[in-house]
């Protein structure tokens, strides 16, 4: 019998170069040249897609014209990358990441559906 969510921790380890650390997610991005933003959004993408897997955050297509929706996946993967990169070792924090998932999820759910209805 495998532990819960073993099913992907191959994929995690093998897509661990996705994770932006949080010198790489956060700061400044929106005063990025257009190529380096381009290549930002990319890794941003390419990491949301994984979070999205791992974490079931049940991301919709077009979170990443919502502003929010693109500073709350550069965080969140940023926090989960001090985890996944050893750079952070904290069991506490990573139980508070955690549980602050069901709090990513609501707020990508409603940010969705505000951008559909054209809020």
């Amino acid at each position: 019998m495998s532990p819960p969510g073993a099913d992907w921790l191959p994929d995690a380890r093998a897509h661990q170069e996705l994770l932006m650390t949080g010198d790489q997610a956060v700061p400044g991005w929106r005063s990025l040249e257009p190529g380096q933003r381009w290549t930002w959004f990319q890794q941003l993408y390419k990491q949301a897609a994984h979070l999205d897997r791992r974490y079931r955050l049940g991301l919709r297509s077009g979170w990443w014209t919502d502003e929010v929706q693109v500073e709350l996946l550069a965080a969140l993967g940023a926090w989960v990358g001090m985890f996944d990169h050893a750079n952070w070792i904290d069991p506490e924090a990573k139980a508070r990441l955690i549980f602050q998932l069901p709090a990513v999820r609501e707020l990508g759910l409603r940010l969705s559906q505000r951008h559909r209805s054209g809020v």
